[in-house]
């Protein structure tokens, strides 16, 4: 026989569609919840249970369910009175029997506020009531932040700074909600190509990454205000133009410090991953580019992906030629089980990807000696001897 623990779950169950009928202003009681028929062989646990069953309903709380009872004659009990429904008559009822009365009046006067400013949120109301409920004390300031983006859409601000009554963290700490009101509401202002939240509905990014640049020939830093090394966000390098014909990549920090003078030459720090932003630079076609990153598959996938949108890339100290002159060097690499970027690599540099890939080896930058790389800049940029 059905419990009143049972009536319960099953009761909560129902709440969404409440909500729903209530903003559609649907009726919705009386709301039955099935009830279990079945007299349990054992007499005794079948007079129990109804006890129970009935002395959680209305008739003995004054609010809550209210039981049916139907008279059977069963053929080893006699004549019994068995429950044949579960019912809540009223709103009252149902609320007070799952303790959700403070909820639904939040949602009620949330729903009446949001939908008084934005009636087009009615089909997003309707589809995730329970939305509603869950950021529930947040929605005097989500109505704040859609009132000022209707009226200064794309603003161009960070969002710390806005000119609202709200906490200065208060977007970033419920952009998941944001993301789906301002699609919901400002769709024709969105761009649909931007990556990240800032992007699409036009916010200030925090400037960044951040990369280090050295000019390594001295007769080019007047160009740059005599600026030996400068730090530049990819924002302002895709619009800075730069002096130079060629431009070095330098996956670790010590070996883009130690980079000797170089003639009509720029040098930047890669810094890992950071540097596959660098294929969004279009300037960059106008460079002889040398990249130059871990002899690792990682190191190898992130050349491939530079030359992506930069075919000429060509790479430094990163072939079969190198690994296998420093395989005394070798160290224990991350297991890499993807593909292979081969179309993007040249013979030399294929034939060291599957080799480090299948033996899970690296070779790090730092482990190439100075007077190495000195030998090859010498010979790819036609410097004298000494």
């Amino acid at each position: 026989m059905i419990q009143p623990e049972a009536i319960k779950i099953k009761a909560e169950r129902q709440f969404p569609g409440y909500l729903k009928a209530w903003v559609e202003a649907q009726n919705f009681f009386p709301l039955s919840i099935p009830a279990d028929k079945k007299i349990p062989e054992r007499f005794g646990i079948f007079k129990n249970e109804l006890q129970q069953l009935l002395q959680a309903s209305k008739e003995h709380k004054k609010k809550g369910y209210t039981v049916e009872l139907t008279s059977i004659q069963h053929r080893r009990h006699g004549p019994q009175n068995i429950p044949t429904s579960i019912r809540f008559d009223t709103e009252e009822d149902f609320l007070y029997f799952i303790g959700k009365q403070r909820e639904a009046e939040q949602f009620k006067q949330t729903v009446k506020n949001l939908l008084h400013h934005f009636p087009a949120l009615k089909s997003w109301v309707l589809n995730t009531p329970l939305k509603v409920i869950e950021h529930s004390e947040k929605w005097l300031d989500i109505i704040k932040v859609l009132l000022y983006y209707q009226e200064n859409p794309r603003p161009q601000l960070y969002l710390r700074e806005l000119p609202l009554a709200i906490s200065t963290k208060f977007i970033e700490e419920n952009i998941g909600i944001f993301e789906v009101l301002f699609k919901h509401l400002f769709s024709e202002v969105m761009d649909s190509e931007a990556k990240d939240f800032n992007g699409r509905w036009g916010f200030r990014h925090k400037p960044g990454p951040f990369f280090r640049i050295r000019i390594l020939d001295p007769d080019l830093r007047p160009n740059l205000c005599d600026f030996e090394e400068l730090s530049l966000s990819l924002q302002q390098l895709q619009t800075t133009s730069l002096p130079g014909q060629r431009l070095l990549i330098v996956e670790n920090e010590m070996t883009y410090l130690s980079l000797p003078p170089l003639p009509a030459t720029l040098a930047i720090w890669g810094h890992g991953n950071q540097v596959q932003s660098l294929r969004h630079l279009s300037w960059l076609k106008h460079y002889q580019v040398y990249y130059w990153g871990d002899l690792d598959t990682q190191g190898l996938r992130i050349l491939a992906g530079l030359r992506q949108s930069h075919p000429k890339i060509q790479s430094f100290l990163m072939d079969w030629e190198t690994l296998t002159a420093y395989e005394q060097c070798f160290q224990e690499g991350v297991k890499d089980t993807q593909a292979s970027p081969t179309e993007h690599l040249t013979g030399p540099e294929a034939q060291a990807f599957k080799y480090l890939q299948t033996h899970t080896l690296r070779l790090e930058q730092e482990h190439i000696s100075h007077q190495d790389m000195l030998k090859l800049l010498t010979l790819l940029f036609n410097l004298p001897q000494d």
